[in-house]
């Protein structure tokens, strides 16, 4: 049986999981995960965080079959300290990665809450936009279309992924009725608040990636495994630039 490691710094919050896919479960079972949100300090905690996962469940590193890790968007550099972890990790013990989407983590882990909070009674589609916090005035965004089957509902693919103010988001007729958008993710009270379309009923949980959604998506995806690090996803240009030449310290 494979054990997968997962592992998110890319916004205000160290999250490491420990999961392992199960025959009579699709979603598999979490073994043990830890959550610590922060704005910084993501380096300092996630190594600690994974050895006191490893001892909860018994597990030796080497027993990690795979890694999954968010690969963005997110912080410039939370995300390249769960990526360079993960390298670190797989080259300790020749475990595969994967990068998984952090929109598409968010979206995946909110489709089983729709059973317990669905859009209005009687409507068969709708829309699930994804908001993360970019720590700027724009933020990271996303829709997915969803539509109810049978017994539940369903998660179509992303559209663009974009970074944009909240207004920015373009959004059909559809969407702008009342109950034909749902707004997750850590953005999406600023979302809903900014944007001129959307009511603030229209917030819906998760706000925050689970380390087992994460898992799971590796697991999902492991065909794809590598041991070469993820090629981290931006959606905006950094902070910081290179100094012009001629303005570096004299000799």
């Amino acid at each position: 049986m494979t054990t997968v490691l997962a592992i998110d710094t890319s916004g205000a919050a160290c999250t490491a999981a420990i999961w392992e896919p199960r025959d009579d479960d699709p979603c598999g079972i979490v073994l043990a995960s830890i959550r610590q949100p922060m704005a910084r300090g993501h380096a300092e905690s996630l190594l600690p965080a994974i050895r006191t996962l490893l001892d909860r469940t018994a597990r030796r590193p080497d027993s990690i079959g795979l890694i999954g890790v968010i690969e963005g968007p997110g912080a410039f550099t939370g995300l390249r300290i769960g990526l360079a972890a993960a390298a670190g990790f797989s080259l300790a013990t020749g475990a595969g990665v994967v990068g998984v989407n952090a929109f598409d983590a968010l979206a995946h882990a909110a489709m089983p809450g729709l059973a317990f909070a669905p859009p209005p009674i009687g409507a068969t589609r709708g829309s699930l936009a994804v908001a993360i916090e970019s720590r700027r005035l724009e933020m990271y965004l996303r829709l997915y279309p969803i539509e109810c089957g049978l017994d539940a509902w369903s998660l179509g693919s992303g559209g663009e992924m974009i970074c944009a103010p909240p207004a920015g988001l373009e959004m059909t007729d559809r969407e702008k009725s009342p109950g034909g958008l749902i707004v997750i993710g850590d953005g999406a009270r600023r979302f809903c608040d900014l944007h001129p379309a959307v009511s603030p009923d229209a917030r819906r949980p998760p706000y925050a990636i689970d380390g087992g959604v994460v898992a799971r998506l590796a697991w999902e995806a492991r065909s794809r495994s590598s041991s070469d690090i993820p090629t981290p996803l931006y959606l905006r240009p950094p902070d910081a630039v290179a100094a012009p030449p001629g303005r570096g310290i004299e000799q």
